[in-house]
């Protein structure tokens, strides 16, 4: 399960989370639709175990609603904002705008825009760095939280 608390979230993972949600609720509402179907086609002497099939059925597709369809909502709105990254099927990587600051100074580091030995006594603003970054990303929304996305 994927949280609006974590710092990093690649887009692949969403896709695939939305893709599951998708087939259990689809697996349940077939379940569903088929023990509907038998209970209407049941004979008089099987129709009480039918009920029962059909309501444990709905029952089921209740129960996955009220714990997942708030969840499954968020990851596809977040899909349908960061989609437009050219990047969001292949791997995007969606940043926790909290997070944003200390991604950059991981991202300058990573790459080598710093020197090795870079003394102690200079400071760099990473706030402003970040901001200056900024600029390349979009945002998305995740239940609530803010993530930046690569343009």
């Amino acid at each position: 399960m994927i949280s609006n608390t974590e710092d990093i979230i690649d887009s692949r993972d969403v896709i695939k989370e939305i893709e599951e949600l998708e087939g259990e609720i689809e697996s349940l509402k077939e379940y569903a639709d088929e023990a509907i179907t038998d209970f209407l086609e049941a004979d008089a002497d099987d129709q009480d175990d039918a009920a029962g099939d059909r309501d444990d059925a709905l029952e089921a597709v209740i129960e996955w609603e009220s714990e997942n369809l708030e969840y499954l909502t968020d990851l596809k709105n977040l899909a349908s904002e960061g989609g437009g990254c050219e990047d969001w099927v292949h791997g995007a990587t969606l940043i926790n705008e909290d997070y944003f600051t200390d991604y950059c100074k991981e991202l300058c580091e990573d790459i080598g825009e710093l020197p090795r030995d870079l003394p102690g006594y200079i400071v760099i603003d990473w706030d402003a760095t970040a901001e200056n970054l900024r600029a390349d990303y979009s945002h998305a929304d995740f239940g609530g939280e803010t993530y930046l996305i690569r343009s």
